[in-house]
């Protein structure tokens, strides 16, 4: 864990170094850009822990949220904005499920549950998407929806076991707390269009930092897991 620990630091302040040299010599709408690639911490940090799947996800989050703010700041599009636009809103949603999910212990028979809830999550996701314009309002209702799920289920396994699931604590803390703060900053970010670029990419590290104390704040998993392509399985 701690070899990991340090590759984490490694990229995280190769990174802010990378940042700030293209503030410099690009401008600073590219930060929209180039902030998504702090994404690629949880992705290094899923695969480590052998979450492999999740890791895939995180790559693709990345990916897919970069070729929007490439669309949107430089009209460097691969499809319509709105595509880009609605994907990328997508994955921003679908990171506070997979959060959520992360807190719950699957065992072999109750994987098909997160397989549905995962699913589910996803085209719930789409629908709202079409349904409510609002980003807002379907932000707060995905959060609201996972916050007291997952206390539904740890007061749950506590009156079956006698205590709620073990985490590291000061992992779990500190993640959740970065998730809290790049919900908020999400949800202010169009108050100040001058400071936009700052406050979307700060949302963007904040978040992608908050997936990496969030799974490291449960144990690696079991090699199995990996090659059955599972994301929470435990013996």
């Amino acid at each position: 864990m701690n070899k990991s620990i340090f590759w984490i630091s490694f990229i995280t302040i190769v990174l802010l170094i990378a940042a700030i040299l293209t503030i410099i010599f690009v401008g600073v709408d590219v930060l929209t850009v180039f902030s998504n690639l702090f994404l690629l911490i949880p992705a290094v940090t899923a695969y480590y822990l052998n979450r492999r799947l999740r890791s895939i996800i995180y790559v693709f989050m990345c990916t897919f949220s970069a070729l929007y703010h490439l669309c949107d700041s430089y009209e460097l599009c691969l499809f319509s904005f709105e595509f880009h636009h609605n994907l990328d809103f997508f994955f921003a949603e679908f990171l506070i499920i997979l959060g959520g999910l992360y807190l719950v212990e699957f065992t072999m028979k109750t994987q098909w549950i997160e397989y549905w809830l995962i699913f589910t999550g996803a085209l719930i996701i789409v629908i709202l998407q079409n349904l409510l314009p609002g980003e807002l309002s379907v932000q707060a209702g995905i959060t609201a929806v996972v916050f007291f799920g997952v206390i539904i289920y740890w007061i749950a396994y506590r009156y079956e076991f006698g205590h709620i699931p073990k985490y590291d604590w000061s992992y779990l803390t500190l993640g959740l707390a970065l998730t809290a703060g790049s919900i908020t900053l999400f949800s202010v970010q169009n108050m100040w269009y001058q400071g936009y670029w700052g406050i979307h990419s700060l949302w963007h590290t904040a978040a992608a930092l908050g997936q990496h104390y969030i799974l490291m704040s449960r144990k690696k998993a079991p090699l199995i897991q990996a090659a059955a392509g599972r994301i929470n399985y435990h013996f």
